[in-house]
């Protein structure tokens, strides 16, 4: 996917969010936490982002980026049981 900049030399995770809300709807986005993969010594690392973090490439002038779904916590408290 191609994402114009913000800036002229950083990639920011914010490009990336508005570009997939254009592409998939204002949701899709917001259901995952994102992460960026980098090198690092013999091998790589994730790094998570934050809405205002700048990605690093991975090789180059490619970026990797990873999606990790958010799932919601169900509180059993807030739970409504019908036992009839």
């Amino acid at each position: 996917m191609e994402v114009p900049l913000s800036s002229s030399a950083d990639l920011y995770l914010r490009d990336v969010i508005e570009r997939l809300n254009v592409l998939r709807g204002r949701v899709i986005a917001s259901m995952y936490s994102w992460s960026c993969k980098r090198s690092y010594k013999n091998g790589y690392v994730w790094h998570d982002l934050c809405d205002n973090d700048i990605g690093r490439p991975a090789h180059g002038n490619d970026y990797i980026l990873k999606g990790a779904e958010i799932f919601q916590e169900l509180n059993p408290a807030n739970m409504i049981i019908n036992l009839f």
